[in-house]
């Protein structure tokens, strides 16, 4: 998948003491997506994801021709961590009964 990233987002979710390799990271394991919605004439969504240093990231992202664009991203609030770890378990229970 192909990241459009410039200063502008960069320094953005620098504010939230996110690097864009965490981001990408994230973006390699479980992801759980919220439904799409438009914001400033775009359509945006939300989405939640997990680091190799177990840091579960609220992202917000877009596209921009072909590129997913990262419009913010911050470390999950207790809601959102709780709401993807449900997720994870969902999704494993899932993966445990389909190979049983």
């Amino acid at each position: 998948m192909a990241f459009d990233w410039d200063e502008g987002n960069l320094r953005h979710i620098e504010r939230h003491h996110v690097t864009a390799a965490e981001v990408e990271q994230a973006f390699q394991g479980l992801l759980q997506w919220d439904p799409p919605y438009v914001r400033n004439d775009e359509v945006r969504a939300s989405v939640r994801g997990r680091t190799p240093g177990e840091r579960v990231l609220e992202m917000v992202v877009t596209m921009r021709g072909t590129k997913l664009r990262i419009v913010t991203a911050h470390t999950a609030k207790k809601r959102e961590r709780e709401r993807y770890a449900e997720y994870e378990k969902s999704q494993s229970s899932q993966a445990s009964a389909a190979l049983e």
